[in-house]
């Protein structure tokens, strides 16, 4: 008799750590898995937190479903009491992803490029882990993504965006 064993884990993650039970935002925070569905790990991309665009190295396939993971963190508002941003907020003490000053939707966007345009795509509800997923809709060319803010002189650092199929 031969018994075949097979295990599900999370894909290119790094373990999370338990919840703390003095914030119970982390507690109430579901982790963010690859989708069974997306099995395989297309591109990563380096965005980095200055206005630069970047591009995928390939085209992805009209019609076909890809899922997008944004990580990570950089300063954007300095002196901000918590000067810090990710894939939709600012300011983590108190995120907010509109820069109601400069009507700006803050962010990572993508396939739209034009800073005060809406922009591509929503990452959803703020999540104190920084890991946004959403889904993509591959159109046959490149995918481009760039941050949106107002004022780009004042960052560091960049955000990591993972294309999955």
């Amino acid at each position: 008799m031969v018994v075949l064993v097979a295990a599900c884990g999370r894909v290119g993650f790094a373990e999370r750590e338990a919840p703390d039970a003095a914030n119970a935002d982390d507690a109430a925070l579901a982790p963010v898995d690859v989708p069974p569905d997306a099995a395989m790990l297309v591109e990563t991309i380096v965005v980095p937190s200055d206005g630069t665009v970047k591009m995928s190295m390939n085209a992805l396939e009209t019609g076909v479903h890809y899922t997008l993971v944004a990580s990570g963190d950089f300063v954007a508002v300095p002196p901000a009491s918590n000067p810090h941003a990710d894939a939709e907020y600012y300011n983590f003490d108190t995120p907010t992803d509109i820069d109601a000053t400069n009507q700006i939707d803050f962010g990572l966007s993508i396939d739209v490029t034009t800073v005060g345009d809406p922009k591509g795509g929503s990452w959803g509800a703020y999540r104190p882990d920084h890991i946004y997923v959403q889904p993509y809709t591959g159109k046959g060319s490149v995918l481009k993504a760039v941050i949106f803010d107002c004022c780009y002189d004042d960052n560091t650092g960049e955000l990591t965006l993972q294309i999955w199929r």
